[in-house]
């Protein structure tokens, strides 16, 4: 029995003499040396184990001196066979002594600890990387008792939630989550409890009293029985995430029902698959039931109106090569025959290599619409055939209109001439014989015949202007006013007139054309502030956007705001016979401003002046 104690033990056991020279020492104790235990008998520690051998005899020595064992003294030596590549023993000595109460042997007892050592060193390392990780790591790393407590508490835990890691070690993790999410977090524990890995989402609330949602993973650590020694947590801020979820779920419903309301069909084609999703009206677009199993390429060019299905599948083929948007309108047959229109509206999405990956898009019915394009091209042939026969007429209108205003100024000027010929022989003949009485009518044959005359004049001109052809050319509007306003001089002498006329820009149009507009509203102005003892004409012209708009203001009779729109309508006359007019002019302003694009429009107020307006293009 002793033998089995002594050559069997796991602990090494050596005897020395007084000398401090092994008598004997066991397989364990040789191992620790590194010397065949045979080897050992006669030697001192510091012959057999130099590393460590005087260490030994001076506890040896330290034995012998005071009588007394020394206990667990910790020697290490290298060992390359050992994980850690290190060997620890407890070592004690001891005594042995006679009956007599002398001492004859030293005994030296070492037991090998690497293995707990470097278990408890493995912990250590592993407790310090885990708090290491927790501390530097952006997510809330816990340790949690087996009841659920917090035994830690990452720092990170204040940052999301508010609470410092001391609040929350020793509380239950159910003081902060949402009193709605605690069943589903306790089923998730009680799977981590059964040796399960859980993962899942709760609302818990911050220390301002503000939810925040947080996803968790949890994990039992246990002993070697199997028992739960305790739980280790890693859990993420995931509110802006589940934002995003909620938002997506209101942007889902919202897109559904816009799908509804716009009677929409959605598509996406996996072109690698060949394989098609769909939603929305999409079935019903093509006339398919709802469980319809698979929207396949065949299906849909099935459904496809047979003569609509070559360029069909050339443009979604073009489509595919080039990438992009895709967009289309073609006829579909549903059953029965119905022909319905609809439009596709996508786009191809290419993978890294530049092929096309997939291509996803919308449908919906413009049945309607197209059969109101139809409608809208017949009329607007139709209306195009009445508009060309209308415009035939004005024009017979408008040549017959020329001819009459040409023949009637013809007939008229002959016998204009001669009563202003027989009025001047009746004058001379009268002489100085005539009467007053005589003499004022004579003035009135004359005046009425110089009206007659300038009314035959404007009809000329009104006939000619829509006759005539445009030779555009860069009209200074200055030099034109200086022009007209010396051809006016004749009707001016005598009278006070302030004009204002400050540089004016040029314009494109046809200059002879032009002078007539200008000259018309410059006399207008004149004829219309003769009343005045002093006159005041300006002349002014600004451009807006794309046009010229140049403007004539005066300070004499004006007119009735109300009636600014007949102004510009052929032998029209607002005033009374004090003012001489045909009512020609301002329709001849009009009609040539509008042959060059342009528009005219008249302000004023009875009594107090009139503004007129005209446009022309700056191109």
């Amino acid at each position: 029995m002793l033998d089995l104690a002594w050559y069997g033990s796991p602990s090494a056991i050596a005897v020395l003499d007084t000398d401090l020279r092994y008598v004997q020492v066991n397989a364990a104790m040789a191992e620790l040396g590194g010397t065949p235990a045979n080897d050992h008998a006669g030697r001192t520690p510091s012959e057999v184990m130099p590393r460590f051998g005087d260490a030994v005899e001076a506890m040896l020595q330290q034995v012998q001196e005071t009588g007394e064992a020394i206990a667990n003294v910790p020697i290490s030596a290298p060992a390359p066979d050992v994980e850690g590549g290190w060997r620890y023993w407890l070592v004690s000595f001891h005594p042995v002594r006679a009956e007599s109460g002398q001492l004859v042997f030293l005994g030296m007892i070492a037991v090998d600890m690497t293995r707990e050592i470097l278990s408890e060193e493995a912990l250590r390392d592993s407790e310090r990387r885990f708090r290491l990780l927790a501390e530097q790591a952006s997510d809330l790393v816990a340790r949690h008792a087996p009841d659920g407590t917090y035994l830690y508490a990452s720092p990170s835990f204040e940052r999301v939630l508010g609470y410092a890691p001391a609040d929350l070690v020793g509380r239950s993790p159910f003081d902060l989550i949402e009193p709605e999410d605690r069943e589903e977090v306790t089923r998730a524990v009680m799977s981590a409890l059964g040796g399960e890995q859980v993962t899942f989402t709760y609302r818990a609330r911050r220390r301002d009293g503000t939810l925040r949602w947080l996803e968790a993973t949890t994990q039992s650590v246990l002993d070697e029985d199997g028992s739960v020694v305790e739980m280790q947590s890693a859990t993420r801020d995931v509110t802006r995430r589940k934002e995003i979820e909620l938002a997506l779920r209101d942007s889902q419903a919202q897109l559904a029902l816009a799908f509804e309301a716009g009677k929409l069909g959605m598509w996406d084609f996996d072109v690698r698959t060949g394989r098609s999703s769909y939603s929305g009206l999409e079935t019903a677009l093509f006339g398919l039931s709802e469980d319809t199993a698979e929207f396949t390429t065949d299906l849909f060019y099935s459904r496809v109106h047979p003569e609509d299905v070559p360029r069909v599948r050339a443009a979604i083929h073009a489509a595919l090569a080039h990438g992009g948007e895709y967009t289309d309108e073609y006829r579909v047959v549903h059953d029965g025959g119905q022909v319905r229109w609809l439009r596709a509206v996508g786009s191809v999405t290419l993978d890294a290599d530049g092929r096309a990956a997939r291509m996803t898009g919308v449908h919906y019915d413009i049945t309607d619409r197209r059969a109101a394009e139809a409608e809208v091209k017949e009329l607007n042939t139709t209306l195009e055939q009445r508009v060309r026969e209308r415009t035939r007429r004005v024009q017979e209108l408008h040549a017959e209109l020329s001819a009459f205003a040409t023949s009637v100024s013809r007939d008229i000027q002959e016998p204009l001439r001669r009563i202003g010929g027989f009025l001047k022989l009746l004058e001379k003949r009268l002489g100085d014989d005539i009467d007053p009485r005589t003499s004022e009518y004579l003035r009135y044959i004359q005046a009425d015949g110089s009206r007659v005359g300038r009314l035959v004049e404007d009809l000329q001109s009104f006939a000619r202007f829509g006759r005539e052809e445009l030779r555009l050319a860069e009209v200074p509007l200055g030099g034109l006013v200086k022009q007209v306003r010396s051809d006016l001089d004749a009707f001016t002498r005598g009278r006070r007139i302030e004009w204002t006329v400050p540089e004016l820009p040029s314009v494109r149009g046809d200059a002879m054309l032009l002078r007539q507009a200008v000259a018309a509203l410059l006399d207008n102005a004149i004829k219309f502030t003769r009343l005045r003892d002093v006159a005041h004409i300006e002349v002014g012209a600004r451009q807006e956007g794309r046009e010229i708009v140049v403007w004539v203001r005066d300070d004499g009779e004006g007119f009735p705001p109300q009636e600014s729109a007949r102004l510009f309508n052929v032998f029209q006359r607002l005033h009374d016979d004090r003012f001489i007019g045909a009512g020609v002019g301002l329709a001849n302003v009009r009609r040539i401003v509008t042959r060059h694009g342009g528009r005219v429009w008249a302000e004023g107020e009875e009594g107090r002046g009139a503004t007129f307006y005209f446009t022309l293009p700056v191109d």
